[in-house]
């Protein structure tokens, strides 16, 4: 029953996919890493996720209209990385977003 996972400052590689396994995530910050390559569809599973940081890491690609699904995110930040395209118009859909 994790609700929290803050890895910053010292990873390098793509985002695990174990994190979409953790469905009780509240917060997962992952910020200030090396990060590369896409952000994964399934962390828009992540039903009870508040808080999403995946700022100054190097992730690519376009950001995944799954994020649409994060129904409970208040804080979702995704700046200073590569990623390419518009924002989903899923993202419409998060209406707790500050």
């Amino acid at each position: 029953q994790l609700e929290r996972i803050v890895l910053v400052n010292s990873f390098i590689g793509t985002i695990p996919s174990w994190v979409a396994e953790l469905t009780q995530l509240q917060t997962l910050d992952l910020s200030r890493n090396s990060f590369q390559g896409a952000i994964p569809e399934a962390i828009g599973d992540l039903s009870s996720l508040k808080y999403l940081n995946l700022m100054e890491n190097n992730l690519t690609e376009t950001i995944p209209s799954s994020l649409g699904k994060l129904s409970a995110i208040d804080l979702l930040l995704l700046g200073n990385n590569a990623l390419q395209g518009e924002l989903p118009a899923s993202i419409g859909n998060l209406r707790t977003l500050q």
